[in-house]
C-alpha cells in the first residue's frame, strides 16, 4: 500500500500526516526514513528511534488548525497505536523541537508499568468554581448564559492544560539542554519565541477581562516560563514581566521546579501537584491511567 503522506513529505522535511492517512505502512515506511537519517538530524532520529524502539508505537507528527496551544501530545492509547503530536500551523519553523520534545516526553513516562502511566483529566463540561464565574460575570454582565458558560468551560480547561503540562515542558526543556547540546540552537529559538508570544498576557485589557484567580495563576506560570527561558537562553527578562503583579508567584513556582528530587514520571506528577496545590487548582483534575 502506498502511503500519501510520504509523497508530501518535503514540506519541512519530515512527514505530516493527516488522520485519515494513518496505517501501519506509514507507520513502517516514516519509520524506515527516520532511521535512515533522512529526515531530521541524526541525533533527532536517533530519539525518536528510541521513543518508538522502547513502546513499541512511533511518533507521529501532523499540522492540525485549532488546537489552542502551540504543540499537543498524546500517548499511545488501545485505540491509537501512535503517538499523537500536532501542532498548529503558525509554528512550523519549531516542528524539530516539539519532535525532540515529544520523544523525551514519551521516554519519561513509559518506564512506568501501563498501570501506572497516568495522565491529568477533568469533566470535559466542567466551568469556573462559583468565585471564578461571580468574578466573570461582573465582568461580562450581558453575555447570554450559553456563551458565558462556553467562556467559563474553556477558561477552566485552559488553566487546567496549563498547569499540567508545563511544569512537564519546562523540565524537558532543562533535559534537553543538559543532554542534548545539538539541539542547543534550535530550542532557545523556540524559548525566545514562546516568550515572545506570552508577553502580550501580561497587558493591562487582559487582566481586566479575567477572573482574578485565573488570571494570577496562568501569569504567575508564564513568569516561571519566563525565568527558565531565560536560565537557558541568555535572554533578560522583558520588564513587562518583572513588573507583573504576580512575578513573585512565578518566582515561587520557578523554585519548586528547581528544588525539585523526584525523576521520571513520579516527579513530574510531583511537580505538577505542587504547583496545582500553590495555584489553588489542585482539585481540578485528576490522574488516570491511559486508556
Amino acid at each position: 500500500m502506498r502511503c500519501p503522506a510520504l509523497a508530501a513529505r518535503a514540506r519541512f522535511g519530515v512527514v505530516f500526516f493527516g488522520a485519515s492517512l494513518i496505517s501501519h505502512e506509514c507507520f513502517r515506511a516514516w519509520m524506515r526514513l527516520v532511521r535512515a537519517g533522512e529526515v531530521m538530524p541524526v541525533y533527532a532520529a536517533r530519539l525518536v528511534t528510541r521513543a518508538a524502539d522502547k513502546t513499541g508505537y512511533p511518533v507521529v507528527l501532523s499540522e492540525r488548525e485549532g488546537l489552542g496551544y502551540d504543540f499537543l501530545l498524546r500517548m499511545a492509547a488501545t485505540d491509537r497505536p501512535w503517538h499523537d503530536l500536532a501542532f498548529v500551523p503558525e509554528y512550523p519553523a519549531f516542528w524539530l523541537h516539539f519532535l525532540v520534545s515529544a520523544s523525551y516526553k514519551v521516554l519519561r513516562l513509559w518506564p512506568a508499568p501501563p498501570e501506572k502511566r497516568l495522565v491529568p483529566a477533568s469533566p470535559a463540561d466542567r466551568g469556573l468554581p462559583p468565585s471564578e464565574e461571580a468574578e466573570l460575570r461582573a465582568r461580562f454582565p450581558e453575555l447570554p448564559h450559553r456563551v458565558f458558560r462556553d467562556l467559563s468551560v474553556f477558561l477552566y480547561h485552559g488553566l487546567v492544560r496549563q498547569v499540567t503540562s508545563m511544569p512537564l515542558d519546562l523540565l524537558v526543556e532543562r533535559a534537553l539542554a543538559r543532554d542534548v547540546p545539538e539541539h542547543r540552537e534550535e530550542q532557545q529559538r523556540y524559548l525566545v519565541r514562546q516568550v515572545r508570544d506570552v508577553v502580550p498576557h501580561f497587558a493591562p485589557r487582559i487582566a481586566a477581562a479575567a477572573p482574578p484567580g485565573v488570571y494570577a495563576a496562568s501569569t504567575g506560570m508564564n513568569v516561571a516560563l519566563a525565568l527558565e527561558a531565560s536560565l537557558l537562553t541568555g535572554a533578560p527578562l522583558a520588564p513587562v514581566i518583572r513588573a507583573s503583579g504576580s512575578y513573585e508567584l512565578g518566582v515561587r513556582l520557578d523554585d519548586l521546579l528547581r528544588d525539585a528530587t523526584e525523576h521520571g514520571h513520579v516527579g513530574d506528577r510531583a511537580i505538577t501537584n505542587s504547583w496545582a496545590e500553590l495555584l489553588g487548582v489542585r482539585e481540578w483534575y485528576e490522574w488516570v491511567p491511559l486508556p
